[in-house]
């Protein structure tokens, strides 16, 4: 019988041995981050989400509405925006909580442990190579749905998926060829979405990019400023900016399959405001100091002015204008008497003033909607945005705290979504007294731009995205 026992006790110890000894075999080593040559995501980099994040970004009421429990979640981003860009890791708000966050590398300030220094430049270097999933795909490489936003004292232009709302991109312009300072101002994309074109008021320039972010040709048109996009006509107009002085007296015209530049003598100064109707057949535009508006019939000469007409009244300051969806009015911006100026359109040969609807100070970028019942327009001053009635001409409501902490902080550009059902507004956030602040004190981003995403069928913020200093004009291609 002892002989049993001790047998059994034999057995029963070895194999416990043997069980330990496979255990500890099993145990995976830790990943050495600075000798990784190529990054696989499910192997390298969501472990270190699963250390250091998912307590809090897990799948069971994620903070903030970020999911860090796998690349497809990552990449939604969360209710406020994006987590990472693609191929720009130093704007990419997840690195910058680990490296510029004042209260020290996220989460650490809540007493959590945070990635070492060499895990942070891993993760960086995961993000500049384009923060691709386990089958290599970038993020959104195919999205077709875009808002392209420019911000003009970073050099950068923004893309955003209207999809999910967040920024999918930075095109970075010194990094292309351009100067530190080019000055991104306005963009127009092509009717089919295939190429887009950005305004440069520091370098002088018209640049064309195809939809891989890749330029394909440029123009030299000092201060350029506004552009407007011939519908039908291989044709670009580009007028010139009001933050320059003594700007040229002329008006641009630009052949956009060759990128060769025409130019029209005006018989006015500072032209800045520009729209094409939606036939076609008429470009109209403004001079910023002397209440004039002038007409091009593309049909005749697409480079010579067909008729002038002059506003009587006082200095007013005209900005920018849009033409409603039927073609017979225009809603054209009077920044110095808080108006918008009704104008009948219908005959080109007989412009006439209307009416006009009193909104809020220094009116900028009113857009139609494209059923024509209302406009939106931006109000710099007042940090809000008005919505205009167009068949009682009446302003119906102002969107916004007035205060600039909802987001509408100095709205500049405005584009309204092809459907509708969305307005997106650029705001400078530059020189508000009570200013919005950033969810995040990163050092310098205090003054860091917006854009705010305004549900139409309810008039109220959905969603405000921080992007970079000043942003400008924009313009949103949807199939």
């Amino acid at each position: 019988m002892k002989f049993i026992l001790l047998f059994l006790m034999t057995a029963f110890l070895g194999s416990s041995l043997i069980g330990c000894k496979k255990d500890a075999t099993s145990i995976t080593p830790p990943i050495d981050y600075s000798q990784i040559k190529d990054i696989n995501y499910s192997v390298h980099v969501q472990p270190l989400f699963n250390r250091y994040c998912t307590s809090c970004h897990g799948a069971q009421s994620p903070a903030a509405g970020l999911q860090l429990d796998s690349w497809d979640n990552l990449i939604r981003g969360s209710q406020y925006g994006e987590a990472i860009i693609p191929f720009d890791e130093s704007n990419s708000l997840l690195l910058e909580m680990l490296t510029k966050n004042s209260n020290g590398p996220h989460p650490g300030e809540k007493g959590r442990p945070v990635p070492d220094s060499i895990e942070t430049q891993f993760l960086g270097r995961w993000i500049g190579e384009g923060a691709r999933n386990d089958d290599s795909q970038i993020p959104y490489k195919n999205a077709v749905n875009r808002l392209y936003v420019c911000n003009q004292d970073a050099g950068i232009i923004s893309i955003i998926n209207t999809d999910t709302k967040v920024v999918i991109r930075s095109v970075k312009l010194n990094e292309i060829g351009y100067s530190a300072n080019p000055k991104p101002h306005d963009i127009v994309v092509e009717p089919g979405g295939e190429f887009w074109y950005v305004s440069l008021i520091g370098d002088g320039k018209v640049v064309k990019f195809n939809q891989d972010y890749e330029v394909i040709g440029e123009v030299d048109f000092p201060a350029a400023g506004l552009l407007a996009m011939h519908p039908t006509k291989d044709l670009l107009y580009v007028g010139h900016t009001l933050s320059l002085p003594n700007v040229p007296q002329t008006l641009g015209v630009i052949q956009r399959s060759s990128m060769t530049l025409q130019e029209i003598s005006l018989p006015f100064s500072r032209p800045h405001a520009l729209v094409a109707d939606h036939s076609g057949k008429n470009i109209i535009f403004s001079s910023l100091v002397q209440s004039v508006l002038a007409t091009i019939d593309t049909d005749m000469n697409p480079a010579e002015i067909a008729e002038l007409f002059i506003i009587s009244g006082p200095s007013r300051t005209l900005v920018q204008m849009n033409i409603s969806p039927n073609d017979r009015e225009i809603y054209l911006s009077s920044q110095l008497e808080e108006q918008l100026l009704v104008v009948d359109i219908s005959d080109p040969t007989q412009i006439n003033l209307t009416d006009s609807v009193r909104v809020g100070q220094h009116p900028w970028h009113p857009k139609f909607t494209p059923d024509g019942s209302r406009v939106y327009v931006g109000n710099n001053l007042s940090h809000t945005i008005s919505v205009v009635n167009t068949s009682s001409r009446e302003e119906k409501m102002q969107i916004g705290s007035g205060d600039g902490s909802d987001g509408l902080a100095e709205p500049h550009g405005l584009v309204i979504s092809p459907e509708g059902d969305y307005v997106y507004v650029t705001n400078r956030n530059k020189n508000v007294p009570t200013e919005y602040t950033p969810r995040h004190d990163l050092g310098s981003n205090a003054n860091s731009g917006t854009v705010v995403v305004i549900n139409t069928l309810t008039n109220s913020i959905e969603k405000v995205l921080e992007i970079e200093k000043f942003p400008s004009g924009l313009a949103i291609y949807e199939e």
